[in-house]
């Protein structure tokens, strides 16, 4: 599967999209953010932000400011609760007297399963929780809340209608593919919601880190198909194990040429396909969860 590596506008400088869009990345840059964390500001007139970014991020949170250049905000829009995505939010309310609405808070899945807890904003406490369908209006806008479980339980995308355009936070990014972290990523549920972005019409994706993916749905089938050749992969590779369930081991086998850097999610891939097929049969699966 190919990738997109080109490195959208710099941090810090506004970026026009569309008539109703505007982009500023976080200067957040890390082999899990790219260049860094997209905010977007979307409408003219009365306008939304969505994914302010991360914590403590002051000259990020002065960007958004000169951007929203006095406008009415009516609502700061957060698609999951990582902390590159969601923090910021609590100071940029201050500052422009908006509510933070749409992903609802991280809650602990009482799991042995590895994850990154560490990762999640705990501290998110949104005026108001967004389900599968609710819309949010503004003046000349409307975005539409489309739940999509599966690089976190809470994520979420929302489609702005009339248009092409969906952004897809997390869920579909061109640069790289998402990590599943369980016990509160879910591969299944990750597959299921790649389904259903198949099943609209939207094919401008706008994603979280990195630049548009302009044929969308070609990107989500390609991200499906990768998943599930790498399912195959994990469960032949499972028949022909017989030793004591180290997931490092298995992982190295399941990516015989991984860099050392990149073994932590590597490993979360492979647990995330082991849950997945053990919760769908595979008895040599179950070995790794307990």
């Amino acid at each position: 599967m190919q990738f997109n590596a080109k490195k959208p506008t710099q941090s810090g400088i506004s970026h026009q999209i569309s008539p109703l869009i505007t982009r500023i990345i976080a200067n957040n840059a890390s082999p899990f953010t790219f260049t860094g964390t997209c905010s977007y500001i979307i409408g003219n007139h009365e306008i939304a932000i969505l994914d302010p970014g991360p914590e403590e991020d002051e000259a990020h949170l002065q960007s958004l400011i000169k951007v929203i250049d006095g406008r009415p905000v009516k609502a700061i829009l957060i698609s999951h609760t990582h902390k590159d995505h969601s923090p910021l939010s609590r100071a940029l309310a201050k500052h422009v007297k908006a509510p933070i609405i749409g992903a609802k808070p991280y809650e602990i899945a009482q799991s042995k399963a590895i994850g990154l807890d560490a990762s999640h904003d705990k501290d998110h406490r949104p005026d108001q929780i967004l389900e599968d369908g609710d819309c949010i209006f503004g003046d000349g806008w409307t975005l539409e809340t489309v739940a999509t479980p599966g690089h976190t339980a809470n994520h979420l995308c929302f489609a702005l209608q009339n248009t092409d355009y969906l952004f897809s936070a997390d869920h579909i990014m061109g640069w790289n593919t998402t990590i599943i972290a369980p016990p509160d990523g879910n591969m299944k549920d990750y597959i299921a919601s790649i389904d259903k972005l198949l099943q609209r019409e939207e094919n401008s994706y706008l994603p979280g880190h990195g630049d548009l993916i302009p044929n969308g749905k070609k990107r989500a089938k390609a991200i499906k198909s990768h998943r599930m050749m790498r399912e195959r992969v994990i469960i032949k590779k499972l028949a022909n194990f017989n030793e004591e369930p180290s997931l490092e081991i298995f992982t190295k086998l399941v990516y015989p040429h991984i860099e050392p850097n990149l073994m932590g999610a590597a490993m979360l891939s492979t647990f995330s396909h082991l849950e997945k097929i053990a919760e769908e049969g595979n008895e040599k699966a179950h070995l790794f969860l307990f």
